[in-house]
């Protein structure tokens, strides 16, 4: 296992898109630190703390779980866009040992990448909003499960991408999904579901699994003027536990299907 472990190791960071996608991420990340600009001469709250940590949960929080989610990706892809994967398997033909190590190390990467994110974040607030920010503490409130739900979900996130890269071996297609199904096909799931036609089976929104698992970051109440359908949310670790178990689905099929075909 420490050979497969090495190997991968090696193999990740000799990549070229791995570093362009860590340093468009942690550039993304300053970049939307600079959102304390607003914050300065106001008082500073918890949900500006929440929004400081996940770059006030829109784009600029999205666009850097598909960075991340694309290491994830190009983990399997990159053996199979340029045909490595034969000498790959050739130097470890214990298939399910050189999965475990990609799993392995594509989450411990992914994890210190989203650390240092948000520490990143952290600082760049502290240092444009001073003392009001710091007199919040470090973990103000809900601010220490949102901590680790943002750093746990963007490793999540990545581990989908390998296990959608492992299914269809093919880097375009498990990108579309990645970016599609969590940003278009759930909404408009959840849009349907409220519909009254659609009122005896609203409650499957909580398990579409992207909307579920992010709410281990969430940090603000929903209000009466969200819709019906987007009301149907879990709790917080019942969401990440509802995206656990859609990745041990995905990821499980992923490496049964590369242990039985072909390479």
């Amino acid at each position: 296992m420490r050979d497969a472990l090495q190997y991968e190791w090696v193999r990740l960071k000799t990549l070229r898109s791995t570093w362009w996608l860590t340093g468009l991420t942690l550039a993304f990340s300053v970049l939307s630190g600079l959102f304390a600009l607003g914050l300065r001469n106001k008082p500073v709250t918890v949900t500006d703390y929440g929004d400081m940590l996940t770059g006030g949960q829109g784009t600029i929080d999205f666009l850097l779980q598909i960075l991340l989610g694309m290491i994830g990706v190009f983990a399997v892809g990159h053996e199979y866009r340029y045909g490595t994967i034969r000498p790959t398997l050739s130097a470890i033909p214990r298939r399910s040992r050189l999965m475990a190590a990609k799993v392995i190390v594509i989450s411990g990467f992914v994890l210190a990448i989203a650390i240092l994110c948000h520490v990143l974040r952290y600082l760049m607030t502290v240092l444009i909003v001073g003392e009001p920010f710091r007199r919040l503490g470090l973990f103000p409130g809900p601010m220490g499960r949102v901590w680790f739900g943002v750093c746990v979900y963007m490793v999540l996130f990545a581990l989908v991408g390998l296990a959608l890269s492992s299914l269809f071996r093919n880097i375009p297609a498990a990108i579309v999904i990645l970016i599609v199904f969590p940003l278009v096909a759930e909404n408009i799931i959840r849009g349907l579901l409220g519909l009254s036609v659609f009122s005896s089976i609203k409650g499957l929104a909580k398990v579409l699994p992207f909307s579920a698992g992010s709410q281990i970051y969430a940090y603000t109440p929903l209000d009466s003027t969200t819709p019906t359908g987007f009301r149907e949310i879990p709790s917080p670790y019942v969401g990440l536990t509802i995206f656990i178990v859609f990745l041990g689905l995905v990821l499980g099929l992923a490496w049964l299907l590369f242990e039985k075909r072909d390479a």
